[in-house]
């Protein structure tokens, strides 16, 4: 955990991933997440920066976040971040997710095929 003191006294706090706490609000790379709920926020991929890639998942209470953006539709109560490769991928109880997005019908086949190989090695360790 990172804290660094700004000029004129504010806090900041690496929350990982490019997420910070930023004098009691969240942000994300600088932009601050406006409807990010401070008590439930939680960053997703417990992993270094240089092994996220691009996988900037987090969620709060009411939502889901890629980065700065709200995921539209994902339900956060189920939401699992697929730790592996570049960690761009995710899913839900009714949805799957690449980089913030609904996944493109088109890919369905292959990412069930890499949810099942990612869901077999969590199970094996």
């Amino acid at each position: 955990m990172i804290v660094k003191v700004l000029q004129g006294g504010g806090m900041v706090l690496d929350l990982g991933a490019g997420f910070q706490l930023v004098d009691g609000a969240i942000s994300f790379e600088g932009q601050r997440l406006e409807q990010a709920e401070l008590a439930t926020f939680e960053v997703l991929l417990k992993l270094p920066k240089e092994r996220i890639y691009r996988g900037y998942w987090a969620r709060d209470r009411n939502a889901v976040w890629y980065g700065a953006r709200r995921v539209e539709g994902a339900d956060p109560r189920t939401f699992t971040v697929m730790d592996e490769g570049s960690n761009l991928y995710a899913f839900d109880a009714k949805g799957r997710y690449e980089s913030g997005q609904p996944l493109n019908p088109v890919w369905s086949d292959k990412f069930e095929q890499r949810r099942a190989a990612w869901m077999k090695r969590k199970e094996a360790r």
